[in-house]
């Protein structure tokens, strides 16, 4: 989360897509959700990194995921 703050108080120029792509990417990564990934992190020609969505968006989907085998079921608001 604090990454987060940080990186959308930051100078520069802003990509809003690029907010909604890393949670997608991330979590169809880490927790398995059925998603369509933009072409910028496909197989056959990736113009980006997974390194940025997994630290911003994986991390907490990782908590959320590990906080899920803990309780046994995942929270409503992810299934």
């Amino acid at each position: 989360a604090v990454v987060r703050v940080l990186m959308a108080l930051a100078p520069g120029y802003v990509h809003p897509d690029e907010h909604f792509q890393n949670a997608e990417v991330a979590a169809a990564r880490v927790l398995g959700v059925a998603s369509s990934p933009p072409w910028e992190f496909t197989a056959d020609a990736p113009a980006r990194t997974m390194a940025l969505p997994i630290a911003v968006s994986g991390l907490p989907f990782v908590a959320l995921r590990a906080a899920a085998a803990v309780v046994g079921a995942w929270p409503a608001v992810v299934t």
